[in-house]
């Protein structure tokens, strides 16, 4: 019979040899996955060695336990591994009046997976109390490539103990990546292309799940016509205003004119607002 089990070693010194001790005491359990989990409240030095020395053993994950972890994942190549952010460690986990998730800067890595489920993501935050939110996040440069199988998408929040406040997101860039067989592409902020065919004196523009960590609609940068509007055969040269967080999971703006129109826009929109 299959078992499942979780094994918490708390305590172990980061030095070389202590790690091929632990590294011995797991190999009789078989096919093991290893999360490296780092309290970001220390020392950078100190998390980098860390990192180093735990880097012996078949690591499958990087978690980061104190919200605004102030780190930089740059340059690495992340095989079937992922990063998550959470505040496992907090001892009153509700946000209050500390630091959220952020102050951290993912670039240049190449992120792979390979045989995984459809749900599998390289990037996850997981609040472990309620009233949290992203501020400060950049992710930048890197590619997501899923081998032998497609993920859903990059990117997702772990809502088991909590869910995220997507009404307070702030100075997000997700940008500059690039998506092999995965079946949404992050981008914050996300330029919609959309096609009015019909008249219509409100235009629903959605991001389609685009924004990052299912995020709202809260900005709109710009509204690019791309083509003469009208209204019947009459060509119309007024400006829309735009209605924010609309729809049932608030991803949609709405494009209000004043009076019935068709066209193309390009709708430049974004999940936080930028300071």
């Amino acid at each position: 019979e299959d078992t499942l089990r979780f094994v918490d070693l708390p305590g172990v010194p980061a030095t070389e040899t202590r790690v091929e001790e632990l590294a011995a005491h797991l190999k009789p359990l078989g096919p093991t996955e290893v999360q490296l989990v780092l309290n970001s409240a220390y020392d950078l030095e100190l998390l980098l060695e860390q990192a180093r020395v735990f880097s012996a053993l078949p690591l499958a994950g990087l978690i980061f336990t104190q919200p605004n972890c102030m780190s930089a994942v740059t340059g690495n190549y992340i095989d079937n591994n992922y990063i998550e952010m959470t505040n496992e460690h907090e001892a009153f986990p509700d946000f209050a009046n500390q630091f959220s998730f952020g102050g951290l800067t993912i670039s240049g890595n190449f992120f792979i997976s390979l045989n995984s489920r459809s749900d599998f993501s390289w990037l996850v935050v997981a609040p472990y109390g309620a009233g949290h939110f992203i501020q400060g996040l950049s992710v930048q440069g890197n590619v997501f490539k899923a081998v032998n199988g497609n993920v859903e998408r990059a990117d997702r929040v772990d809502t088991s103990r909590a869910d995220l406040a997507k009404g307070r997101y702030r100075n997000i860039v997700f940008d500059g990546n690039t998506f092999n067989n995965v079946g949404t592409v992050t981008i914050n902020p996300v330029v919609i292309n959309h096609d009015q065919n019909t008249d219509a004196a409100t235009w629903n523009v959605s991001a389609s799940g685009r924004l990052p960590f299912d995020g709202w609609a809260r900005t709109v940068q710009a509204v690019q016509l791309v083509e003469q509007t009208k209204s019947g055969s009459t060509d119309v040269f007024i400006q829309p205003w735009a209605q924010v967080e609309q729809g049932a999971d608030k991803s949609e703006v709405r494009l209000k004119w004043g009076q019935s129109t068709r066209g193309r826009a390009n709708v430049t929109m974004r999940c936080d607002t930028p300071v």
